[in-house]
């Protein structure tokens, strides 16, 4: 099942997600989840980051370890469900920005940028 979403803001810092789904079988706050992911700039599609021939991205879901719209975006979701999620910079990275390492005159993601991420849950553990 695969699924887009758009991240249109954070209200105090959650997002609702209504499904039909038991709620034992989506991703809670304080579950530590991993995740498949590929970040890419909305501007331009180039991606910046992936798990792609790495381990999973495992992190606790929404205590603030992950930028608000990517942990938004993972609450509610199911094992093995896939999403591609749009986030708008304020709940991104905002005015911050990161140099490529590569090339120090570019970077891997500009400041004010909103980004793409196509997320995979592959495990959910209950604390």
């Amino acid at each position: 099942m695969k699924k887009t979403v758009l991240i249109m803001g954070i209200l105090l810092g959650t997002m609702m997600i209504l499904a039909a789904c038991n709620s034992d079988e989506v991703v809670q706050v304080g579950d530590t989840v991993s995740v498949e992911y590929t970040g890419r700039l909305a501007a331009d599609g180039r991606v910046f980051d992936s798990s792609e021939g790495r381990a999973p991205l495992t992190f606790v879901a929404g205590v603030g370890q992950m930028i608000p719209g990517f942990d938004a975006a993972v609450l509610g979701m199911a094992l093995n469900e896939e999403i591609t999620v749009e986030i708008p910079a304020e709940d991104a990275y905002g005015e911050m920005s990161f140099p490529d390492p590569a090339n120090p005159d570019e970077y891997l993601i500009p400041p004010n940028s909103d980004l793409i991420f196509d997320i995979k849950v592959v495990d959910i553990q209950r604390p």
